[in-house]
């Protein structure tokens, strides 16, 4: 696959592997990715060396949020959101923790979950519920 990205002048070649030159991830790329997992278990450096164009963080990177086939692609269910809040009390934004208890998601869905709130006010009542769990001292009127 014959792919080119203007820099200046000059077009640059995907099978440089030089970091400037970046594409989308098509779904022939998962299935190669996902070939690759399997014919190497997971030995970064040796896949990234298959993929041209591809460094092992990005194939890493798109292995743990995108192609693994255990992944959930599904909304989160009420069950996973009641966890998510729940871990949130005591791990607050350390989103590798969060899903400690949820079976094929990503650090990646968690973050996205929080950020994504209709009600950021719940977040906020979550960061509050955390800081009095720790002991904090917690100002509840704006001014300083």
């Amino acid at each position: 696959m014959a792919c080119t990205v203007k820099k200046s002048l000059k077009s640059v070649d995907v099978h440089d592997k030089s970091p400037r030159c970046r594409r989308r991830w098509s779904a022939k790329d998962d299935d190669l990715l996902r070939f690759y997992y399997n014919k190497y278990k997971g030995s970064w450096s040796r896949i990234a060396k298959e993929l041209p164009g591809r460094d092992n963080r990005a194939c890493y990177n798109r292995w743990i949020n995108h192609a693994n086939p255990k992944l959930k692609k599904a909304p989160l269910e009420k069950w996973e959101i009641d966890v998510l809040k729940e871990n949130y009390k005591y791990y607050g934004n350390q989103w590798n923790l969060l899903i400690k208890d949820l079976e094929g998601r990503t650090p990646l869905q968690a973050k996205n979950y929080f950020y994504g709130m209709k009600k950021p006010s719940e977040l906020i009542l979550l960061d509050f519920i955390q800081a009095i769990d720790q002991g904090k001292n917690v100002n509840l009127s704006n001014s300083e």
